[in-house]
């Protein structure tokens, strides 16, 4: 009776052991898309973009825009009241 006891505790010990290496070399391994790459780098980037805001108050503005010099993105806001934010990162 000991010996099977020991046997069975040999058995569990030894499937503990391979399941927690199959965990640790399945986690060993991480690629990134070039999309997750991009935006952690545009996060990295933050605080160096050039930030355009735009505020259409009133006056009957149907449409105002504004350009980003660094990445030639440009942002139209239509309406009245209305205002957006447009952040260049290049």
């Amino acid at each position: 009776m000991k010996l099977k006891g020991m046997v069975n505790m040999a058995l569990i010990s030894l499937f503990i052991i391979a399941a927690g290496y199959n965990v640790y070399r399945s986690q060993k391994n991480i690629n990134l898309s070039d999309l997750a790459k991009e935006n952690i780098e545009a996060l990295a980037n933050s605080e160096g973009g050039t930030r355009h805001t735009l505020d259409c108050g009133g006056a009957g503005i149907k449409a105002c825009s504004a350009t980003c010099n660094k990445c030639n993105v440009t942002l139209t806001v239509y309406g009245n009241g209305k205002s957006a934010t447009l952040t260049c990162y290049q």
